[in-house]
């Protein structure tokens, strides 16, 4: 189920490419940040529920520890721009 939401990461295997997928990735998680000019680096509860929307994962089911795994969560329901773009940069 998750495999499909890969298609997020594109670029390849060359220093330009995992730049992109950095890129991207950051302004993915700029998406959801709630306050932006205090925590410019974190994503709280709210915008953690407005991404698991958007990946269509049901925060009751196994897939949502899943995807606090990858994106390194430090708290259930927060996440970091470090974790988030690593996380995920790792599974391209």
């Amino acid at each position: 189920m998750l495999t499909a939401r890969y298609r997020y990461f594109s670029g390849g295997g060359s220093a330009n490419g995992a730049t992109a997928v950095k890129t991207t990735l950051s302004k993915l998680f700029d998406k959801y940040r709630e306050d932006a000019a205090g925590e410019p680096d974190s994503v709280g509860i709210g915008g953690t529920m407005k991404y698991f929307e958007d990946l269509d994962i049901n925060v009751e089911d196994l897939d949502s520890f899943v995807v606090f795994e990858i994106v390194q969560a430090p708290t259930m329901g927060e996440m970091t721009r470090d974790g988030f773009v690593n996380g995920w940069q790792e599974r391209k």
